[in-house]
């Protein structure tokens, strides 16, 4: 009687035990899977690879020397369709040389990824705003600044990962110190033009940077005094504009009620108007397959715009259009909608 007590005693035992096991693993959870570090970030050593992670934010060079920072984007959470981004550094100790400006500027310095950003970028601003060295007139720390602007309208788009948009070119320039290489007014937008992310300043979705900084050792001596810059003049709104009449080809104009329109007459001539501070007009509108570029850069105001010429079928037709103004920062944006008849 007491052997078969404790055989049962022990079977309930191991069933409930066996119970409890399973209980216990129905609630175990597995990791949670690690998110994409979406960022941008500078490779100051290209030497070792190309946005090789982690970074390479920092580098130290002898001179006289030339070399590359790489520009990276981390794991974006849509292919890339527009960038714009500022190197800030030093440039009493380095200097990116000016590039003769030519063709779509994808060439220039700062240098696009071809290979990674895929066909059809223009990084020249359409001829009005090709990537510069050095934009500030000013020298020493902070006053140098490396700038491009570049996106594509039909593709296709190809940057999707971890990889480089951009390589910098920059030659040492003697006086020994470390500069810093701080992305500024960096901004990314997706394939229809809509903000991914941006940093220093944020616009409206954060994405964080991460700087770098680069050292020239040697004996010291006493950098090129700060010079002052020069600022550009405000674009300041003098009330409603009212554009110049005249018979259109194609016509877009905002879903917003904002008075904003494109014209592009029958002998492409064009005029752009935003019922507030800008009215650019010009001539020799360019086609793109079934579309038309405009693009002007006067008074201090780059626009370019694209769109389809006419839409089918009429007034109201699936066509868009969008135009651009780069004459500040952040670049203004408008889509339109094609009301061409």
């Amino acid at each position: 009687m007491k052997v078969r007590a404790w055989t049962s005693l022990l079977v309930v035992s191991m069933v409930v035990a066996a119970v409890l096991a399973v209980v216990s693993l129905s609630w175990k959870t597995g990791p949670t899977a690690a998110q994409p570090l979406f960022r941008m970030f500078v490779d100051a050593n290209t030497g070792d690879g190309i946005c090789d992670l982690p970074p390479d934010s920092d580098l130290t060079v002898p001179h006289p020397t030339s070399f590359n920072v790489a520009v990276c984007v981390q794991d974006p959470p849509a292919a890339l369709g527009s960038f714009a981004v500022e190197v800030v550094y030093d440039d009493g100790i380095i200097r990116a040389p000016e590039v003769a400006n030519s063709g779509t500027g994808l060439d220039d310095n700062p240098n696009a990824n071809q290979a990674a950003l895929g066909g059809g970028w223009d990084c020249s601003g359409f001829g009005l705003a090709y990537p510069t060295g050095d934009v500030d007139p000013a020298s020493g720390a902070g006053a140098g600044r490396a700038k491009m602007n570049c996106l594509s309208l039909v593709g296709p788009w190809t940057f999707t990962s971890t990889g480089s948009v951009a390589l910098v070119s920059f030659n040492t320039q003697g006086p020994s110190g470390t500069s810093s290489l701080t992305l500024t007014n960096a901004l990314l937008g997706d394939v229809a033009a809509a903000e991914i992310g941006g940093c220093n300043p944020v616009v409206a979705v954060p994405m964080p940077c991460v700087d770098g900084s680069v050292t020239v050792p040697g004996s010291t001596s006493t950098p090129t005094p700060a010079g002052t810059a020069t600022p550009t003049p405000a674009i300041i709104p003098t009330g409603t504009i009212t554009p110049t009449p005249f018979p259109f080809a194609c016509r877009w104009e905002d879903d917003f009620g904002r008075g904003t329109r494109l014209d592009i007459q029958t002998n492409n001539n064009w005029q752009f108007f935003n019922g507030a501070d800008i009215v650019a007009s010009g001539s020799g509108a360019r086609p793109i397959g079934a579309s038309k570029f405009v693009s002007s850069r006067s008074g201090g105001i780059t626009v370019f715009g694209f769109g389809r010429c006419p839409a089918a079928p009429g007034p109201g037709g699936p066509a868009r259009a969008f135009v651009m103004d780069m004459s500040g920062f952040p670049f203004r944006m408008f889509r339109l909608t094609d009301v061409s008849g």
